[in-house]
């Protein structure tokens, strides 16, 4: 007999659950204090691995427990701000004690996320809810002194009325004034949840950072939500400019910022930081053109555009492969959108400093890594014949990454230098193109004599042409336009469409066992060796094999473009005008003798060349 085994989890809850049950809706401290160490302290206890789909169960019973409607987090609410603010410190602090490894995708999912979601939304809502019913007290605390008990009732008017509200200070003391207007446990709640999702007591993980992206997120939308009531809008915006948190996150960015390493996991923490200067993102559509009307939240809060930019200009992103320098792009396309043009000009900021500095260390990596593949190359030339063959895929895969890696660092920085207004860019950009021939080809300039700024480039690797900034100019004013005339032929013939001179069955086997051959060492040997004009291996790999794709210089004309090294291709002989000479040899060859099998096979071969 098999028995399941039971999880602490499991236990717990049924245990809880039945001490609730007994309680008769009357919620004393101790039993609160029992849920709290029973479900969040527990180390045995992980509820970001506890999901709706594997522990339905469980899951199931976790937010019965302490979910929005539960009855213990009602009486939380009606109760003294201590007892809350010690269930928000232990929530937030379960997190950190976390031992999942699980990817970001799925922990989304998990009842952990779902509370922290229920949470948030509850105590910041964006639109009308109806009051929660009262009567769950804690016994043996004393009650809240507030009256309303819904988040949307958090105002009391002779309050509003009495404190004027203003926008002068960032610190929690200019709260002060009016802070008793608000039920305090919405001052607690916002103010504990990012403070320790925030704090530099520990490495922050990449759950907590999800987490913090997404309570700032929440904030943005409760703040900047439309309101009927005047003083209700007040009140937000003074919270959204003067956040009680404000100092300990802007310490937490720049600490992060200056102390995280340069690898993939970064980005997680710069979602955060965009997430909290960009509150224009969580604007209703009709209102998000308009940045003006955010630009209180920008002054008040220049730090987080001013000292957490800074930091992240002096940071080192080393260019090793093309995904950094996407990486690097994406961060770029970000920072240079209008939007954000507009408030570096509203705080005078200097970012056409920083973006020249960007585009300077661009190039630099980009000669870095012009200098490691003459290296390469050199080293590869140095060894033997067998070697270069049969034994250096590596070194070849190495120059292939160092070439594309160099194309799209030397790619942006020319779309940095493009989008820095006054000229200067142009300048930097047109002395530095005279020495890019190993990157971008010199064809293509734009009629305004010698010097000037290229109207295209080239990538040496696939032959495919692309715009500059200069270029797209030209086509909009309609002066250039590419020559597209190429464009049928660059399409490499072992993945073309089906023609109508090809036995079809035929073509798709035939392309098969090509790909099947492409795959050997003797095939990337004889690739390899395609453009060696002075070996024998050279001469039969011109022989056998189909030249590299695109064989012209062509612009990138479509979403999906094709290329290819030297390669087998099979298909030729799924045409028609092969497979008919063929047979007819065979037939032949049954009533002719075995002595004119040469001379009918040549007359065949001079036939196919003919047509």
């Amino acid at each position: 007999m098999f028995f399941e085994e039971v999880s602490p989890l499991s236990v717990a809850c049924t245990d809880l659950i039945r001490r609730s049950q007994s309680q008769n809706y009357t919620t004393d401290v101790y039993f609160v204090e029992a849920v709290i160490d029973r479900l969040l302290k527990d180390p045995s206890i992980d509820l970001l691995s506890v999901f709706p789909d594997a522990n339905r169960v469980e899951y199931n019973q976790v937010i019965e427990l302490i979910g929005t409607k539960s009855h213990i987090f009602k009486a939380l609410l009606d109760g003294s701000s201590e007892v809350f603010e010690f269930f928000i410190t232990t929530f937030c602090e379960h997190l950190e004690r976390s031992t999942c490894n699980l990817p970001l995708k799925m922990v989304e999912n998990s009842v952990y996320m779902q509370l922290l979601s229920d949470y948030v939304c509850h105590m910041m809502p964006t639109g009308s809810e109806p009051p929660l019913s009262g009567g769950h007290d804690i016994a043996g605390l004393s009650p809240s002194t507030s009256t309303f008990n819904t988040p949307l009732n958090l105002f009391r008017e002779e309050y509003l009325r009495r404190y004027a509200v203003s926008s002068s200070s960032t610190s929690f003391r200019a709260l002060s004034s009016f802070s008793q207007s608000l039920q305090p446990h919405f001052i607690t709640f916002i103010n504990v949840l990012v403070r320790s999702l925030s704090s530099l007591s520990s490495w922050p993980s990449d759950y907590r950072l999800m987490a913090l992206r997404f309570t700032l997120k929440e904030l943005h939308f409760f703040a900047l939500a439309e309101s009927e009531n005047a003083s209700l809008a007040s009140v937000k915006a003074q919270l959204h400019c003067n956040a009680p948190f404000a100092d300990s996150l802007l310490a937490f960015f720049v600490s992060m910022f200056n102390k995280w390493p340069a690898n993939a996991s970064f980005k997680n923490l710069f979602d955060v930081w965009i997430t909290w200067i960009r509150p224009w993102r969580c604007l209703p559509e009709h209102r998000r053109s308009d940045i003006n009307q955010l630009l209180p939240f920008v002054l008040e809060n220049r730090k987080f555009y001013v000292d957490v930019s800074d930091a992240f200009w002096r940071r080192r992103f080393p260019i090793q492969c093309p995904s950094d320098v996407k990486t690097l792009e994406n961060y770029m396309i970000i920072l240079i959108s209008p939007e954000f043009v507009t408030i570096y000009d509203a705080i005078q900021y200097p970012i056409e400093e920083k973006l020249l500095l960007m585009r300077s260390s661009l190039l630099s990596s980009a000669s870095d890594l012009r200098t490691l593949i003459r290296s390469e190359r050199a080293q590869l030339a140095s060894c033997s014949w067998l070697y270069r063959n049969f034994f250096s895929d590596e070194s070849y895969t190495r120059i292939r990454e160092a070439e594309e890696t160099s194309y799209l660092a030397k790619l942006l920085a020319s779309k940095i230098g493009a989008a820095i207004p006054g000229g200067a860019s142009s300048f930097e950009f047109s002395a530095d193109a005279a020495n890019t021939s190993e990157v971008f080809s010199t064809e293509g300039r734009s009629p305004r004599g010698k010097g000037s700024i290229p109207d295209h480039v080239v990538d040496p690797k696939t032959k495919l042409m692309r715009l500059t900034p200069e270029g797209l100019k030209q086509v909009k004013r309609g002066t250039h336009r590419f020559d597209f005339s190429y464009c049928p032929k660059s399409v490499p013939p072992l993945v073309r469409s089906l023609n109508t001179d090809e036995v079809w069955w035929l073509a798709r086997f035939l392309f098969n066992l090509s790909c099947l051959l492409n795959q050997t060492n003797v095939a990337k040997a004889l690739s390899n060796a395609y453009n060696d004009h002075n070996s024998i291996l050279g001469l039969f790999a011109r022989l056998l094999l189909d030249p590299a794709y695109p064989r012209h210089l062509v612009p990138v004309y479509s979403s999906t473009i094709y290329s290819q090294k030297p390669c087998f291709n099979l298909r030729y002989f799924a045409k028609y005008k092969f497979i008919i000479p063929f047979c007819i040899f065979c037939i032949v060859q049954l009533f002719l003798p075995y002595t004119y099998s040469f001379l009918i096979f040549g007359l065949l071969l001079a036939y196919v060349r003919l047509i």
